[in-house]
């Protein structure tokens, strides 16, 4: 998860430096490629959002089956 919002933070930087330059091809090109990177930044944030919080859900519904099951100990 870190690396996904390293990798955010290193897209937000690459857009703010693509204001800086004077030719508008390079500008153009650290645009699009800058907001490529925080596109696929931001999928990977919210797929591993997701996956975690699928995974909560899933072991709260084991400990409810676990609480359920009559204890095989008297």
């Amino acid at each position: 998860m870190e690396l996904t919002v390293l990798f955010g933070v290193f897209g937000l930087q690459l857009l703010r430096a693509a204001y800086s330059l004077h030719n508008p091809m390079h500008f153009v090109a650290t645009f699009f490629s800058a907001s490529l990177i925080i596109l696929i930044s931001v999928v990977f944030f919210l797929g591993l959002c997701s996956q975690l919080i699928r995974n909560i859900q899933a072991g709260k519904k084991m400990d409810r089956s676990d609480d359920s099951r009559p204890s095989k100990h008297p």
